[in-house]
């Protein structure tokens, strides 16, 4: 059986740099959502990648990240969902939409936490870049 193996390095600048693709690892949005998916809030990473500001209506997480749409976030109410954890530690990449319409990929990585007896989502998306040699862009 063969296997695959991708360097991982990091430059001075903070960037992770896998094979010719990287990702700024200082950086995450996090986007806060109750147990029914409902973004609550974003940190001001989050706010300027996606668009989003504390007036924007609350918004289900399946409007930024549509393949979520199908995919139950939590199980049994209580932990988030096993599956979105793999996916998440395989480096499954997935397609993020900013309200302002702009699409990317990004590597998705799932937390709860529990306030005031309720669960809480944390999602934290780290947006692909690929490096050309010349400039670095966002994988579309």
């Amino acid at each position: 059986m063969k296997t695959q193996t991708r360097e991982m390095t990091t430059d001075n600048q903070g960037q992770w740099h896998v094979n010719n693709v990287n990702r700024h690892k200082d950086t995450p949005a996090i986007l806060m959502l109750s147990d029914d998916g409902i973004i609550l809030n974003t940190n001001k990473e989050g706010a300027a990648l996606l668009g989003y500001s504390e007036h924007s209506s609350k918004l289900h997480v399946s409007k930024v990240i549509p393949q979520l749409t199908k995919i139950d976030l939590l199980e049994d109410g209580k932990r988030i969902n096993s599956y979105l954890r793999f996916l998440s530690r395989i480096g499954r990449r997935f397609e993020v939409i900013g309200l302002n319409g702009t699409r990317f990929m990004g590597e998705l990585y799932f937390n709860d936490i529990k306030v005031s007896y309720k669960h809480q989502i944390i999602v934290m998306i780290f947006p692909v870049y690929h490096d050309s040699g010349k400039s670095a862009h966002l994988i579309i």
